[in-house]
């Protein structure tokens, strides 16, 4: 008989190491997941720092283009509140005085001084003549001014 409890107490020594193995493979794993997790962990804290700090760039940005746009518009509300209005009025000025002295050149304006004699010499013809394109450089001086080329 005591050859018969011998085979029921008997247990095989290869299902304790094969469950030890497959309990170290596991725990070997669990370690390998824990430390993806901690540098998962660890890159996802730097990106969101360096996303922060994007964000805060980009808030500084937006805020100076806000005030470059309203400081834009301001400009914009002047030139067209007193600069523009004021050029056109020079401009119309320009104008009249330009058509006056081309009425005048093309001799419809009375002129205030008649000649006495009928007689002229040659001095007063030469001054009449740089008179006259005195003028005429004036008129286009005027005109080109008026047109906006300096």
């Amino acid at each position: 008989m005591a050859t018969a409890a011998r085979t029921f107490v008997r247990r095989e020594p290869e299902p304790v190491p094969l469950v030890r193995r497959e309990a170290d493979e596991l725990m070997d794993l669990v370690c390998r997941v824990a430390q993806r997790q901690g540098e998962l962990k660890a890159w996802l804290a730097e990106r969101s720092v360096r996303l922060e700090d994007l964000a805060s760039e980009s808030d500084a940005r937006h805020s100076e283009l806000r005030s470059r746009l309203e400081q834009l518009e301001a400009n914009v509300d002047h030139l067209a509140r007193d600069v523009v209005p004021r050029r056109q009025s020079q401009r119309s000025q320009r104008v009249a005085v330009l058509r006056q002295q081309v009425s005048m050149l093309r001799g419809n304006a009375p002129s205030a001084v008649k000649p006495a004699g009928q007689a002229t010499d040659r001095f007063g013809s030469a001054l009449i003549y740089a008179s006259s394109l005195l003028l005429v450089w004036l008129v286009l001086w005027q005109l080109a001014l008026a047109f906006g080329m300096r």
